[in-house]
């Protein structure tokens, strides 16, 4: 019998850690998410991943008003992302997010990954030879979802590896400002069972 995937899902807050923890509204609001994410399992076989970012327009009274708006990222995912969104709208959206946040428009991003283990790796660093191609990896990243601040924070501590101070402080000024406009970010993990990886590997 095939071996069905495991979900493994965590939460932290990027430019709210220490403010999602003193704010009840905005830990329910992680929390929320967290429970109802799903990650497909069409998508995990097709191994569809990466970050979604999308942009939620609140009123003065704290409901959406309109549909959330994929900024950045794969559509395929952000429906995911809409779903559950969609649930805690019928439960009265406005008991999830903070008042300062009412009348505006905010960011909420979910980084969706697989994992071929659950054990953790070691981090090699790249060798010289592999620096232009290293660079290419986060521009495609980048260019596939600019609302996304983590990968703005690696392609300035690349530039900063590389001794480009000005890149640098510009990717990580323009993530800070991300960080400001973004209220919540999530992680969804799957972890591949080894006779998957191998079923997968032989198509």
């Amino acid at each position: 019998m095939k071996k069905l995937l495991a979900i493994t899902l965590f939460t932290f807050s990027m430019a709210f850690s220490t403010f999602a923890q003193e704010s009840s509204p905005m830990r329910e609001f992680n929390q929320f998410l967290a429970k109802n994410l799903k990650y497909g399992s069409e998508l995990r076989h097709e191994r569809i991943q990466g970050p979604v970012t999308v942009s939620l327009n609140i009123n003065e009274k704290g409901e959406l008003k309109n549909q959330p708006e994929l900024v950045g990222g794969n559509e395929d995912l952000a429906q995911e992302v809409y779903l559950s969104i969609e649930k805690m709208e019928a439960e009265g959206i406005s008991k999830f997010i903070e008042p300062e946040f009412f009348g505006k428009e905010v960011l909420v991003s979910v980084e969706f990954k697989l994992s071929e283990s659950n054990r953790t790796g070691f981090y090699v660093p790249n060798t010289p030879e592999n620096e232009n191609k290293e660079l290419e990896k986060l521009n495609i990243a980048i260019d596939e979802n600019p609302y996304f601040a983590p990968n703005y924070i690696k392609r300035a501590e690349f530039y900063e590896h590389m001794g480009k101070k000005v890149q640098a402080q510009l990717d990580t000024e323009y993530a800070e400002l991300l960080k400001e406009k973004n209220i919540s970010t999530i992680v969804v993990v799957g972890y591949i069972s080894n006779d998957i990886q191998r079923k997968l590997k032989s198509e």
